[in-house]
């Protein structure tokens, strides 16, 4: 048995479902006995074909078709087994197998699209002006590929969304929501926008990890609300040691009134280097040792009031 064509040219692999697998099959007589009542099989493409007598020497050909599925493209190839049995003139049964494997092009495919779905519920607007603002995004999940993949994580760090898709086929898509707040750090003239990033990650039908991501950025418009330094004793934290050679302890002296805080660490230049939403508690701990020596700011936002400290890294 071996493979004659794919879809009637000299294609050797299959690339999609619907591909037709054309095999030929021989069967031949190799003895010095003539052979009787001879059954030739293959079960996957369901072809049963009787030979009633083959003498020493003489063959007698076969075609038989099978249509590609999805779970061979999942799989990677196409195993065909054909089966010959038949008598010798002592009537002992004479048998023989053979096997023939096609290999499949797959050819796994992942894309994740975040888009804004509306501002506080408006669709038509596409800024924001003050804090509180709510941003809703889109997320379209598509499987651009021809196997099936599994175990889909899409998440986005931004508004702490996080889903589980458990199988998604060839052409499919999935759609999620999610939203995002306004906070005070979207505000600052230098940092009048939010920056968004959505992930996706899956596994393919061989077990390998494919992953794709998507960034929406929403700028703002005319500022409505403002954002306020905080002074004397409205100043509600203190981090040390400072300087550091490394790790630094934030602590706060005041407990914040909202549930979130934002820190954010800048350069000498002012250039973003950390940026991060938090949930209160009483302290936390930072590892600034991956970066250069000198002098940096740390900044941190809690509803309309921000504070800024000097951090040194030695």
């Amino acid at each position: 048995k071996n493979l004659d064509n794919i879809n009637g040219t000299d294609l050797t692999e299959f690339t999609q479902v619907g591909d037709v697998i054309t095999y030929n099959i021989e069967v031949c007589n190799t003895g010095n006995l003539t052979l009787f009542n001879i059954v030739v099989t293959d079960p996957l493409t369901g072809m049963t074909e009787n030979i009633s007598q083959l003498q020493p020497g003489d063959c007698q050909s076969f075609s038989t078709s099978y249509t590609v599925m999805q779970d061979d493209l999942n799989q990677g190839f196409v195993l065909n087994t054909v089966h010959a049995e038949g008598e010798d003139t002592d009537g002992n049964t004479v048998e023989d197998s053979d096997e023939e494997t096609v290999t499949g092009g797959g050819d796994p495919g992942l894309s994740i699209e975040k888009t804004i779905f509306s501002i506080n519920d408006d669709p038509d607007q596409n800024t924001y002006n003050q804090v509180g603002d709510i941003i809703t995004y889109t997320i379209v999940v598509t499987n651009t590929g021809n196997v099936t993949l599994t175990n889909i994580i899409v998440t986005d760090p931004l508004t702490n969304f996080n889903q589980a898709i458990g199988v998604l086929a060839p052409g499919d898509s999935q759609t999620f929501f999610t939203s995002y707040t306004v906070q005070p750090v979207n505000l600052f003239e230098e940092r009048c926008f939010v920056l968004n990033e959505a992930n996706a990650e899956a596994t393919d039908s061989q077990g390998n990890t494919i992953s794709e991501s998507d960034t929406e950025i929403v700028e703002c418009g005319e500022i409505i609300s403002t954002v306020v330094e905080m002074e004397g004793s409205q100043k509600g934290f203190v981090i040390y040691p400072n300087p550091t050679s490394g790790q630094i302890t934030l602590e706060f002296v005041h407990q914040p009134q909202k549930q979130y805080i934002w820190v954010e660490l800048y350069g000498r230049l002012g250039e973003i280097i950390m940026s991060k939403q938090l949930t209160i508690q009483d302290r936390y701990v930072f590892d600034l040792s991956g970066n250069q020596p000198g002098l940096y700011f740390l900044r941190i936002y809690n509803g309309d009031r921000y504070e800024t400290k000097r951090v040194i890294i030695n």
